[in-house]
């Protein structure tokens, strides 16, 4: 049976941590998007995604 290490750095604990930024992105988007035709984008929403994106990644 193989197990994942993984590196905890403190400030965040593995798994709340991942639930709450999921949060944290889901609320902006719908909060910018509210009102907006389908298929709406921004720069606003390109940069909480790539943010959202990399602490999903990296941690940070």
């Amino acid at each position: 049976m193989w197990v994942r290490a993984q590196v905890v750095d403190g400030k965040h604990p593995p798994f709340s941590s991942l639930r709450e930024d999921s949060r944290w992105y889901n609320k902006q988007v719908s909060t910018i998007k509210e009102n907006k035709p389908l298929g709406f984008w921004s720069n606003r929403l390109a940069a909480i995604t790539e943010k959202r994106n990399r602490q999903i990644r990296f941690g940070y």
